[in-house]
């Protein structure tokens, strides 16, 4: 008989469960969840990163940039969550190892296929699994609402939702914001302001975030990313961010975020 793929138990657990997500694309949903979970191995915690998005951006990059060996990449070809559920395998075993302290859980192209055969709870019960082995784990997902967004919110006690500064950005995030609501009541809902522009429309675009915070009751981050062409460097090519300057602004953005909307001081010195 097949192993159970998820369990009607849950486990006490002191690992802390970030789900980041929006409806919409091009937020800036795979470089928070690659820079957070960077930021927090780097700093020393134990980081799991769950790469629910079918084009796995996230593990392209964590792969990509941590320059892991071609054993390590083609596991995910065979573990990933597809096979899992396709298979009925124990979904602990599914984690590939990065580097000490810092494994992913692979998506694939056709996740989508298997919805139909995907328990809610899911990825509450992975969490509960992995909760001794890890400190931290990272919900990547992409726009499309799906059972997997739906779990990864419930299995979440922290929902990131990332957003451009625009009209129709906030607005499409509104709708993300009350999905997460009524998924997950009790999780910690924060609106992360992504590509802040430090230019002549930024007080415009501060009156904008201003006009939404109302429905966002709140939620909205007082810390912003801001918008960087080393960024984008960095997550195109792997090119390392070596000029002091930029990389300092990078690591205090960062360290105000964890600090803000995870409760923890961390103090990093190189990504």
């Amino acid at each position: 008989m097949s192993p159970p793929l998820f369990s009607n138990q849950t486990r006490r657990s002191d690992l802390k469960s970030i789900c980041v997500y929006n409806n919409k694309g091009g937020t800036g949903k795979t470089f928070l969840s690659y820079a957070l979970s960077q930021f927090l191995w780097k700093a020393g915690r134990r980081v799991v990163v769950i790469d629910l998005d079918p084009q796995q951006s996230c593990a392209d990059m964590i792969c990509r940039i941590t320059g892991v060996d071609e054993t390590t990449s083609a596991r995910r070809q065979s573990n990933n969550l597809y096979e899992a559920i396709k298979r009925r395998v124990r979904i602990e075993d599914l984690t590939s190892d990065i580097a000490p302290g810092l494994s992913i859980v692979a998506g694939h192209e056709d996740l989508a296929d298997v919805a139909a055969k995907t328990p809610i709870m899911l990825l509450p019960d992975l969490v509960s699994r992995l909760a001794d082995r890890f400190d931290y784990a990272i919900f990547d997902n992409n726009p499309n609402f799906s059972i997997f967004v739906q779990s990864a919110m419930i299995a979440s006690e922290l929902i990131l939702l990332p957003t451009l500064m625009s009209v129709d950005d906030l607005q499409k995030t509104q709708w993300s914001y009350e999905a997460a609501r009524q998924n997950n009541p009790d999780a910690d809902i924060r609106v992360i302001l992504n590509q802040f522009k430090g230019d002549a429309d930024t007080i415009h675009k501060r009156r904008l975030a201003d006009h939404f915070a109302p429905t966002f009751n709140g939620a909205i981050a007082a810390t912003s990313i801001p918008s960087s062409a080393v960024i984008g460097r960095y997550l195109d090519t792997g090119e390392r961010i070596t000029r002091a300057q930029e990389k300092r602004a990078l690591l205090e953005t960062l360290s105000r975020l964890v600090a803000e909307i995870i409760k923890e001081q961390i103090v990093v010195e190189e990504f």
